[in-house]
């Protein structure tokens, strides 16, 4: 990185103290250099040479700030001197005066736009002051002045890896190791890289090589533990992080991975004493507030959990999953008026959450569209729709002429229940629509605040009366003695929901449920599997209809004429629950906003029992629960 330019110039008289410094800095031996620079300088203080070579001593040996005026000495009598303005820009950036070193590089390269060491550190400098696309075209012409400069080789991957052109970034920092094959940071800079690209097996390959060459390389144990992670090798990625926090005590990156990695093992414990370490050596580590409150939300903590989402944006304003989630708890705590407002970050938390008929102005509750008809957008899943269409006649009895957009699973339903609604199909739009509301965005646009103001008749929902009399028949049919309490079951939800490990459990987990007598089971489980149907085979009391399940419309039918509804938190539970059919509803124990906390009733579902598991993933303890409930339970008559 710096140059030597007239160290030979100098007048050498063999065996003087100057001659022997520069024999000594040759030699690589700059302390002792430095002793006879200083020597000589006290013989003849304005000796330009012996001044530059002193400064560039300093500067070789580590200590750039004494460095700085010896150099801006010789400048001050020698303005053309590209190599001083060089090694001067050099030392200021590495005492952190970045501005200032990009100004005497291009002071240098005016001079001499040949200087490839130039070109190369006036890079490095603009890559700190994070003007990246500006350094890829010094870093170019270093390489096309030297073509086998390894620096600029890495400093190039560095700069395309921070305008996100990582793939460009990996040729340069493999052409240079294939210069110096021991450049620890080319191979961890490359790593990095090749983890944005989600190759996290070809990142430890090249960690592991960078601590061969390092192995007390403090970031790269970090890095390396960081990829284990990725490919789910937790173990061995908590014996990198606590190597590198050996090494490194005050190291925020490799606690923080090191709770992720305790977070994705269930130790959450231990995950949220991490985070906080991480919190308490970085107070702005966005992710790290971020993690925390997620983990704490997830131990229902969402109190605390708030408190976390605040300080990430505190650190990082711009952080749109910290206000979702912060929107999530707040729900779950049941403060709505808070939790509403954030919740419509969803739109800018993904550009794929879009809708049809954007040119339609969003309605948010302004007064002024009495009589005129508004759109309410399906969006989101099944259940939320179901549990929102509530508010339908909300809107319908404040004088708006609602058009529902229905997926054809729910067209019929909503069209049979909302008689005065016009229901279309997805992307259609009458074109007397003023206005339009996403369904999930109507709690905030009719000021839906507390608990009791939530509109918690039922049903809302109604069900085809000539098919529920098909489906009594068709039950009545299934072989159970006159009177036999019919009970649904639903076990597992859409397995493309984000949630769906935590809120579905297995049939065998179910089955000591379908072990009762007195009771006829039928299954409103869509897509049972074979084994799934071996196992209900064995069952004599369990009726399986999903094949006959082609809407809502149809199972809200069977539904209808069932005694009790039993389900995890997916779409059937809410259909149940809108139906005013007696409805268990059976929850993980960090349970979806909308069940609230601790409860076992929903203020949405007056007709709901909710069963919650006790302890994180304990779902045979709910079914117990559930079991001795259905002991003790008889139909309503």
């Amino acid at each position: 990185m710096t140059a030597l330019a007239n160290r030979d110039a100098v007048e050498r008289v063999p065996g003087t103290p100057l001659d022997r410094a520069i024999r000594a800095h040759q030699a690589g031996n700059f302390a002792e250099a430095q002793t006879l620079y200083e020597r000589a300088l006290r013989a003849s203080p304005d000796q330009d040479a012996v001044l530059y070579l002193a400064g560039v001593c300093h500067l070789q040996r580590g200590a750039p700030g004494e460095a700085i005026p010896l150099i801006e000495r010789v400048l001050a009598s020698r303005p053309d001197f590209a190599a001083a303005y060089s090694n001067l820009g050099t030392a200021l950036n590495a005492v952190g005066r970045y501005h200032d070193a990009v100004e005497r590089y291009e002071q240098a390269l005016a001079i001499d736009p040949d200087l490839a060491e130039a070109h190369n550190n006036l890079g490095n400098a603009l890559v700190a002051l994070n003007r990246a696309q500006e350094a890829i075209a010094h870093y170019r012409a270093a390489l096309a002045l030297r073509p086998h400069y390894p620096e600029a080789h890495k400093g190039q991957g560095d700069a395309l890896a921070a305008v996100h052109r990582h793939v460009d970034a990996c040729a340069h920092y493999e052409a240079a190791v294939a210069l110096r094959p021991d450049y620890v940071d080319a191979l961890n800079n490359h790593g990095n890289s090749l983890m944005v690209l989600l190759r996290p097996k070809a990142a430890i390959a090249l960690y592991g090589r960078a601590l061969d060459i390092a192995p007390g390389f403090a970031e790269g144990q970090g890095n390396l533990g960081a990829a284990l992670a990725a490919v789910a090798r937790h173990d061995e990625a908590l014996a990198c992080f606590d190597t590198a926090i050996a090494l490194k005590p005050g190291y925020a990156e490799a606690y923080y991975s090191k709770a992720n990695s305790l977070a994705a093992l269930g130790r959450t414990d231990e995950a949220i004493a991490h985070y906080r370490q991480a919190v308490g050596l970085d107070a702005g580590y966005a992710a790290a507030h971020f993690n925390l409150g997620t983990v704490l939300a997830g131990r229902n903590r969402h109190a605390e959990a708030v408190a976390q989402y605040e300080r990430t944006l505190v650190s990082d304003p711009d952080y749109p999953d910290a206000v979702w989630n912060r929107s999530l708890s707040l729900l779950a705590l049941g403060r709505f008026r808070e939790g509403w407002s954030g919740y419509e970050s969803r739109w800018t938390r993904t550009a794929a959450l879009t809708l049809p008929n954007a040119e339609l102005p969003v309605w948010t509750g302004a007064a002024g569209v009495e009589g005129q008809a508004v759109l309410i957008q399906h969006e989101q899943g099944y259940g939320d729709a179901i549990q929102m269409m509530r508010l339908v006649a909300c809107l319908e009895g404040s004088g708006r002429r609602c058009v529902i957009q229905a997926p054809p699973a729910l067209s019929a339903l909503l069209a049979r229940s909302f008689p005065n609604a016009h229901v279309v199909p997805l992307g259609h739009c009458p074109s007397d629509v003023a206005c339009r509301i996403p369904v999930m965005s109507m709690p905030l646009a009719l000021r839906l605040f507390s608990e009791s103001e939530i509109p918690a008749a039922v049903p809302y929902l109604v069900a085809d009366a000539h098919k529920v009399a098909q489906w009594t028949a068709r039950l009545r049919a299934g072989g159970a003695p006159p009177g036999t309490p019919r009970v649904g079951l639903v076990w597992r939800g859409l397995g493309t929901h984000a949630n769906d490990h935590n809120r579905s459990l297995s049939l065998d987990t179910l089955s000591a449920l379908l072990r009762r007598t007195g009771i006829q089971f039928v299954t409103l489980q869509k897509g049972v599997t074979p084994t799934e149907s071996h196992q209900l085979a064995g069952h004599d009391n369990a009726l399986v209809v999903d094949e006959a399940l082609e809407s809502f419309d149809e199972t809200a039918a069977v539904m209808a004429a069932l005694d009790l509804v039993i389900s995890v938190d997916s779409a059937p539970a809410h259909l149940a629950g809108a139906l005013g059919k007696p409805t268990w509803v059976l929850l993980p124990f960090s349970a979806d906003w909308r069940w609230g906390l601790a409860r076992d009733d929903s203020p949405w579902y007056p007709t709901a029992r909710l069963f919650r598991q006790q302890t994180v993933g304990n779902w045979s303890g709910v079914i117990a629960t559930v079991g001795a409930a259905l002991d003790d339970w008889r139909p309503c008559p």
